[in-house]
């Protein structure tokens, strides 16, 4: 089927979609797949490999200054590092994935329990 998207409320298009097609949001597993090949993001904690993955991803040299969380897509490699800097574009993402949450809580899309 089809589905007339209202591009001046994508919000509530969002939560009506969500719950028509009984879609349950499981929050733990948020922001854990890699934008390139839905591979699994894991931590990386070893020196090592986080300069190497800085390197690879030719992160900006401010980076290399901080302590960033780093990880790792576990399928192509990709690399991510996180920041709580209102500028940084993990910070603008987990803020913009939040919002979304709290409108899909809000619109009635239920949540998985983690406890069952």
């Amino acid at each position: 089927g089809t589905y007339l998207v209202n591009r001046n409320d994508l919000e509530s298009t969002l939560v009506h979609l969500l719950v028509t097609h009984g879609v349950v949001l499981r929050p733990h597993k948020f922001l854990t797949r890699c934008v390139v090949c839905n591979g699994l993001i894991q931590a990386v904690h070893d020196a090592t490999r986080k300069a190497k993955i800085f390197a690879t991803n030719r992160a900006p040299s401010s980076v290399l200054e901080d302590d960033f969380n780093v990880y790792q897509c576990n399928g192509c490699g990709q690399g991510y590092w996180w920041s709580e800097r209102p500028t940084s574009s993990a910070s603008r993402v987990k803020g913009q994935a939040t919002r979304l949450f709290e409108i899909c809580l809000v619109g009635g899309v239920p949540v998985w329990n983690e406890d069952q």
